[in-house]
């Protein structure tokens, strides 16, 4: 107890040393699809076993899915949900690989937002960060609860209740004692399940956060760098030509040095989002592809014959849709954040509200210039991460999904409709 009294108290106490990602990796620690980054034998055993247990499993619904198609009439409702069932597992399974094989990748990237390097000693920076690392522990453990509580009600009523989603085959000739207690360790079995369903989820949409903040830092210098090399000679900007000339000498090599931290800065941001364009084409690619199906079939289903034990499915349509939504917001806001670069360096044009023809200042001012021209064409490319090469992660792509599912789900209702009704 006095163990997770301690972990719970370190989650809830930030410094400039706190790991964003402790509790997310934390939980999801064995529910990988790699082995865990751990020398401890007893959680690569429990991985091992985790991961024995849920491809036998998924082997397990496979079977019973054939089994379904094979009988005669066949249960249209028991293929369904059986079916529902594999394809929500087989997406959660492949994007799982895709992060396994981008893990050191994504290392990387975590350790990247982890050294926040801009503006450490910085107090607004440092409550910033406070606020978000908060925020993002909050939305961990808030969802894990609620997805925990959502996968044991499966487990208990349509997982306990429902012949199609019990053993096959192996347990027949037992006494129907043994086969209640083997099938209840079976469902129970799907509790597991539900963090390596939501393991991208949880990685994806605290990472998209994260870096927002750390963009959001790293503009912000680009807002004052002005006002700061002021305040440190304590004169107004506008009276610097009557400086002498060693002086306004030694103010623009303090510009041009704090000018090119922050480019240094909005560089290195740009280079390591290269990284999350790797890890995220497939896997966002994925994303797009089943949350179609998924939402639009789920909901299907509910309405078909709304119902308790239906109310899982509509949480899984819910929770993906949150999902997409929230990540093609966060690319959105990443691209918004970084285009107000421009806005800060040339709208505001700062520069020529003090730059004069002044021999001594030119070699400063033109290093401003070129580093101002670099940055420009930094921020100019953009940083749109597009799924599978193909569709571009923000808002309109959103709304243009959500619009095929209204029209797949228009088209299933009225083909049921349609349908010649038995008298």
């Amino acid at each position: 107890m006095e163990k997770v009294k301690r972990f719970w108290k370190n989650d809830r106490e930030f410094n400039i040393d706190s790991d964003y990602f402790q509790l997310a990796d934390s939980i999801c620690l064995l529910f990988e699809q790699r082995p865990p980054l751990t020398d401890r034998l007893s959680l690569r055993v429990i991985w091992a076993f985790l991961s024995i247990s849920h491809a036998f499993q998924y082997i397990c619904f496979a079977i019973q899915l054939v089994r379904c198609f094979g009988k005669s009439p066949m249960n249209v409702e028991e293929v369904t949900s059986i079916g529902n069932l594999i394809f929500v597992l087989t997406i959660a399974v492949l994007r799982g690989l895709s992060l396994a094989y981008h893990r050191d990748a994504m290392l990387e990237l975590k350790q990247y937002v982890n050294s926040k390097s801009c503006r450490r000693t910085d107090p607004d920076a440092f409550a910033l960060r406070k606020s978000k690392y908060l925020k993002v522990n909050r939305y961990v453990a808030w969802f894990h609860i609620i997805t925990t509580m959502n996968s044991f009600t499966w487990a208990c009523t349509t997982g306990l209740q429902e012949d199609v989603f019990k053993i096959p085959y192996l347990i027949d000739g037992l006494s129907d004692t043994t086969k209640e207690k083997l099938n209840f360790c079976f469902s129970m079995l799907f509790i597991p399940w539900c963090y390596t369903l939501w393991y991208s989820p949880t990685q994806f949409i605290s990472l998209l956060s994260i870096l927002h903040t750390e963009l959001t830092i790293i503009v912000g210098q680009f807002e004052d760098i002005l006002e700061k090399v002021v305040a440190k000679y304590a004169f107004d900007c506008f009276v610097l030509n009557e400086m002498s000339s060693m002086c306004r000498n030694t103010f623009w090599i303090d510009l041009d040095n704090e000018f090119k931290i922050a480019l240094v800065h909005h560089m290195t941001f740009v280079r390591k989002l290269s990284l999350l364009r790797n890890i995220s084409s497939m896997n966002f690619f994925i994303l797009l592809c089943s949350s179609t199906l998924i939402i639009t079939f789920n909901i299907f289903l509910f309405l078909m014959e709304p119902s308790l034990g239906h109310m899982p499915l509509l949480l899984l349509a819910l929770q993906y849709i949150s999902e997409t939504y929230l990540c093609c917001t966060m690319f959105n806001n990443l691209a918004i954040e970084n285009n107000r670069i421009n806005y800060l360096v040339y709208v505001c044009d700062w520069l020529n509200s003090v730059i004069k023809d002044h021999s001594l200042d030119r070699p400063y001012c033109s290093s401003i210039y070129q580093n101002a021209v670099i940055l420009h064409q930094q921020v100019g490319k953009g940083i749109t991460i597009r799924a599978g090469g193909m569709f571009s992660l923000s808002l309109p792509t959103f709304t243009t999904m959500m619009k095929s599912v209204y029209s797949l789900l228009t088209l299933m209702l009225q083909s049921m409709d349609m349908k010649p009704k038995n008298k």
